[in-house]
């Protein structure tokens, strides 16, 4: 039987994003500018020269290339580190398409070392299923084998593994097993030859995958990634709070018209037909006020005595319940804010189903069926 997966447009598109970043450098067995030390320890770890104008230059150019009306995407004017953004839609293959970029990432540049960080335990299983499932694939399409580890600290022998081995190899680790210094990872070993178990895979400078980044908040998480020494980190999620060096964006508009995911009537805002909807929420903007106070700004329809009329609010806070400020319209029953996100504009409304994500600039339709 042959073994093949198919690639969605989308997809391909978002690993070459990560690829060409790289473009112009040479495989392997070469120092990058942004490293923090000149010692070569391990044979077996990730070195990239290119300059930072380079590097500039091709994130420069895939952001041209990816920005949309519909999805824009901001050009870089400097990079301070390397650190860039992939936004994807859930259920639209995130975890396929980073596990698939490390394996185009070794075959056109030679890198081997790879941290995987998520948020909480459950994820980091379905990355590991994920992982299992493509594991055979991956083997016969690169000649290569290549294996993943979940971090345990209490078998710091695969982690000395990790870091001897000369194979193509993922460590998936959640945020608490290295966010706080009494953990294992952060403690000196006196009866190891290493210091910090942590130093093992710094001395590799592995390439960092951060998965739900903007479920790994708080200044400790950020703090402590720094100590990985990674040669450069990727992003992935569908909601970042936080967006940096931002490569390449699948919108839920784009998989909603991709047929990708569940049909929502999520559609640009080239003006209100009120003949083929219920109702409908708006999100006009989404913004900090003069007082530095973040707001959104929601249009919905409002009944007024024998009439209905659409309306303007500025919403601050989740819990803003649309069916109560509707004066009770029907239509509205069990719709609510639950989110407000500055970073990406969009605002998060709360259905008798399900969240949905309403991006600046978009509304929601609402059919009674």
């Amino acid at each position: 039987m042959k073994l093949q997966f198919n690639l969605r447009t989308y997809q391909e598109e978002a690993i070459a994003s990560v690829v060409q970043l790289f473009e112009g450098a040479e495989l392997q067995h070469n120092k990058f500018d942004l490293s923090r030390s000149s010692r070569q320890i391990s044979d077996n770890k990730n070195n990239l020269f290119l300059s930072k104008e380079s590097l500039l230059n091709n994130l420069q150019e895939i952001q041209r290339k990816n920005n949309r009306s519909e999805a824009p995407i901001e050009i870089s004017s400097q990079l301070e580190e390397p650190d860039f953004t992939i936004e994807m839609e859930t259920g639209t293959g995130k975890t396929f398409v980073y596990l698939k970029t490390i394996m185009e990432l070794y075959q056109k540049y030679g890198w081997k070392k790879y941290l995987v960080v998520v948020p909480s335990v459950a994820i980091r299983e379905g990355v590991i299923s994920e992982f299992k499932r493509l594991k055979p694939i991956f083997e016969h399409d690169y000649k290569q084998p290549v294996f993943a580890y979940v971090y345990d600290s209490g078998k710091l022998d695969e982690l000395e593994s990790y870091n001897r081995s000369s194979f193509i190899e993922i460590m998936v680790m959640t945020m608490q097993a290295f966010n706080k210094d009494q953990n294992i990872l952060n403690q000196e070993q006196l009866d190891k030859t290493y210091n910090k178990p942590i130093d093992l895979m710094a001395e590799l400078r592995p390439i960092v995958i951060l998965d739900e980044p903007q479920k790994m908040g708080g200044e400790a998480t950020k703090t402590k990634l720094k100590d990985f020494n990674a040669l450069f980190t990727l992003r992935y999620s569908a909601t970042h709070n936080e967006i940096t060096n931002l490569i390449y964006r699948y919108t839920p508009f784009d998989a909603y018209q991709d047929n990708y995911v569940k049909k929502i009537e999520v559609l640009s805002v080239y003006g209100n037909d009120i003949k083929d909807i219920n109702a409908y929420i708006e999100v006009q903007e989404v913004a900090y006020d003069k007082n530095d106070k973040l707001y959104a700004q929601i249009k919905f329809y409002q009944r007024k005595q024998s009439d209905i009329k659409i309306i303007s609010r500025r919403v601050r806070q989740s819990g803003y319940d649309i069916y109560e400020k509707s004066n009770q319209m029907v239509e509205y029953k069990g719709y609510a804010v639950s989110e407000i996100n500055p970073a990406q504009k969009y605002v998060k409304i709360q259905t008798p189903k399900e969240e949905l994500i309403i991006k600046n600039t978009m509304y929601l339709k609402i059919k009674m069926i």
